[in-house]
């Protein structure tokens, strides 16, 4: 007996093409309007790798087609023990009709999602991660469900709340989900054919390859961003100009490393206060752009250049982005520890370590590990020793 949706198509010798045509077999002969192939295609690859539950529509064709329960088919969840819900199973809304949900729903998602994103600057991934999920899931379900102008709405939304479940598992370091999930919010923005977001999203897929050690796929991901005869908000050239410098910089190839980041630079200080462009790319501030040049430059080798770049810009940070501050401050510090100012070095080194306990960061508590090892040397200065205590228990 199945277990799960893909081991009851796999008993019948099916492919997912397949039981997508049976899916749209199922629903004609009952007057069920549902999702085109090329979202069914997307949608049945979740529901067998356990990424979300189909909706009760979905449900009822699959327990017709395959005459199984949804307990046999993998469909009956619980909630996680954090919800506060304990075991109970999460409830079902049934008799929602395709094509009734409102697109007015979606707006009031994104409202929600700009408090999601506040949270992710000041406190980290940690306390965002799940809520963040569980909206996500509903979201996918009404994508399902919109139909005309309100399908749009939802699909924009759906591919927001994506990209950002991407970088909170990012942020994280977990590689792997990061990917997919950002994979996930390209094929949404790909579908509603949004030039803006999908060079957003095409900029964090190179951020995510950096982060996998893959500089030529990062490359290509940052050139795809910047594709021609695209009109971008200056943010967004900017973003995708940083990944390219460093990909450049992995690579060793200094002047087009140094070109992009002049470009980035250009681009930052172009936006206009009055059209700021996508929200969701406005925490590319010259500040941050600074701090990601300076990025470049440690890996090039030009540790004096980083350090006052880093440090030109860390007490000036927007006082809303503290995950982000304590980053520049954990790389500050293993700028001044490259070039032998140890004692600055670790200084800022707790700084970066308090902020790191209010906002947790995998990249940041990276940097921390670097910083510890950079000092570990002079660990008989006082100063060494301050930081090791201020580092015990978070790295």
């Amino acid at each position: 007996m199945a277990r799960t949706l893909q081991e009851a198509r796999q008993a019948r010798g099916w492919s997912q093409d397949r039981l997508i045509s049976a899916l749209e077999s199922s629903a004609s002969a009952r007057g069920i309007d549902i999702a085109n192939r090329a979202s069914l295609k997307v949608m049945v690859s979740r529901w067998e790798n356990q990424k979300a539950l189909p909706h009760p529509i979905y449900r009822q064709l699959l327990r017709a087609i395959f005459a199984l329960s949804d307990e046999q088919l993998g469909f009956v969840r619980r909630a996680p023990s954090q919800s506060g819900l304990g075991d109970e199973p999460l409830p079902q809304l049934v008799g929602i009709q395709v094509g009734a949900v409102d697109a007015d729903v979606a707006k009031r998602y994104l409202v929600m999602l700009r408090e999601y994103c506040r949270l992710d600057s000041t406190m980290g991934p940690k306390y965002v991660i799940g809520p963040l999920l569980a909206e996500l899931q509903a979201l996918e379900n009404l994508c399902a469900l919109a139909r005309g102008p309100a399908r749009s709405e939802f699909l924009f939304a759906a591919a927001r709340y994506a990209e950002l479940a991407g970088w909170l598992y990012q942020d994280c370091g977990d590689i792997e989900g990061a990917a997919r999930w950002t994979r996930q919010a390209l094929e949404y923005a790909e579908e509603l054919d949004d030039a803006q977001l999908k060079s957003y999203v095409l900029m964090r897929l190179s951020g995510i390859a950096l982060d996998s050690g893959d500089a030529a796929k990062a490359l290509r991901a940052a050139n795809a961003a910047l594709g021609s005869g695209v009109r971008r908000a200056p943010t967004l050239s900017a973003l995708a100009l940083r990944q390219k410098a460093y990909a450049h910089a992995l690579f060793g190839e200094v002047d087009a490393c140094r070109s992009s980041l002049e470009l980035a630079e250009d681009q930052v200080v172009s936006v206009d206060p009055t059209e700021p462009g996508p929200g969701y790319a406005a925490y590319c501030t010259p500040e941050y752009i600074a701090m990601e040049a300076a990025h470049s430059w440690m890996r090039l080798g030009w540790a004096e250049d980083a350090a006052a770049r880093y440090a030109s810009c860390v007490d000036s940070w927007p006082s809303d982005q503290r995950r982000d501050q304590g980053l520049c401050l954990s790389r500050l510090a293993v700028a001044y520890a490259a070039v032998g100012r140890v004692e600055d070095a670790c200084a800022v080194g707790r700084r970066a370590a308090a902020t790191a306990r209010m906002a947790p960061s995998a990249r940041t508590l990276g940097v921390l590990r670097t910083l510890g090892a950079c000092v570990s040397p002079s660990r008989r200065i006082g100063a060494v020793r301050d930081l090791r205590e201020s580092l015990t228990g978070l790295v």
